[in-house]
């Protein structure tokens, strides 16, 4: 996993979260803009929000709709440091 990439996840979801204070409605669509602005596959930008759910950084809230939102560790992830743990945890 790349720190930059998690970074750009990371801002994606702050931005549809409104900085953390509102659910995550489709969730795919920030991944979508991750793997754009990275040019990485879909699906290894899954792995990097798979991570985040099984850190506890991110948890689902409802299946129908489908929505997630930060967990309270994952609402203080904010600078480089605490992303490059995360990754570093990954490995």
């Amino acid at each position: 996993m790349e720190k930059e990439v998690m970074k750009i996840l990371f801002e994606q979801l702050w931005l549809h979260s409104d900085n953390c204070n509102c659910p995550i409605e489709h969730a795919w669509f920030p991944l979508l803009e991750t793997a754009k602005s990275t040019g990485k596959s879909k699906s290894e930008i899954l792995q990097y929000f798979l991570h985040l759910l099984n850190m506890n950084l991110i948890e689902k809230l409802s299946d129908d709709p489908l929505l997630y939102q930060f967990t309270d560790l994952g609402k203080g992830f904010k600078s480089d440091e605490q992303i490059a743990e995360c990754i570093l945890s990954c490995k």
